[in-house]
């Protein structure tokens, strides 16, 4: 039964994908960009539906920002994106190796991702000037300081350049953290992809777990303007592992 299930929701997630795709590469040309990002949350929350994940979100989730806003969370699979996609729109900043991903890399790139090429540090100061511009126009980034994907358990160093285009945008830095839990409310790392695991073997993970939630906790929001980007994410990264750990403690969360 817990196969048929998988089996279901993997053809109902393509069948979702290939609409996701038609609607990027024909809908955006002809929207604005609030139909876009109306899209962007409709499309993101029927995908955690379909895969048979649960949201739950707590805190004090912003709808806009007057002057454009960076959100920085702790990264712990794909799912994440979609998570936060399904609560308020955002353009991401991803590794370029995402756009090798079928279908969903093209989809990216066409819903506005950045991504970073590894070890170019001219690639990375472009797509700096670029966070800046989109926070300029009052557009909301988000990126996962870790630059890598954990387990859930704690939160990982974080990497301070891309804060770096919140200091110079003089924009808010938005504080999430994520924790994946299982039905009965126990840390879950059934949708952790790390080490060795493969994407579709975590995909398969996440749609035969049965019960699986995504819990998203928007923290604190440290307001512009801020100092020094090592300061500003190293405190960031307080304010989110402090979450972590008490979402993992707070059974009144479950």
């Amino acid at each position: 039964m817990e196969k048929l299930i998988g089996i279901s929701r993997l053809f109902f997630a393509a069948a979702h994908i290939f609409a996701g795709a038609l609607m990027v590469g024909g809908c955006f040309f002809w929207t604005n960009t609030d139909q876009q990002n109306r899209l962007k949350l409709w499309w993101s929350s029927a995908m955690m539906s379909l895969l048979g994940v649960k949201l739950r979100k707590s805190g004090n989730v912003p709808k806009t920002y007057s002057g454009g806003a960076l959100v920085v969370a702790n990264h712990i699979s794909f799912v994440d994106i979609f998570a936060i996609s399904s609560v308020i729109p955002a353009t991401f900043v991803s590794k370029s190796d995402v756009t090798s991903w079928p279908i969903l890399g093209w989809m990216a790139a066409k819903a506005g991702t950045l991504f970073i090429e590894r070890g170019s540090r001219r690639a990375a100061h472009r797509v700096q000037e670029q966070m800046v511009e989109r926070l300029l126009d009052g557009h909301i980034v988000a990126i996962f300081p870790e630059g890598t994907t954990s387990n859930g358990k704690a939160v990982l160093p974080f990497h301070a350049a891309l804060l770096q285009s919140a200091i110079d945008a003089k924009a808010d830095v938005v504080c999430v953290s994520l924790s994946y839990l299982d039905r009965d409310g126990q840390p879950s790392e059934r949708a952790a992809y790390v080490g060795d695991k493969t994407l579709l073997a975590c995909l398969w993970q996440i749609v035969t777990s049965g019960g699986l939630q995504v819990r998203i906790r928007w923290t604190e929001t440290l307001s512009a303007p801020h100092g020094d980007r090592r300061h500003l994410s190293s405190h960031a990264h307080r304010v989110i592992a402090h979450s972590l750990a008490e979402s993992h403690e707070n059974k009144e969360d479950r």
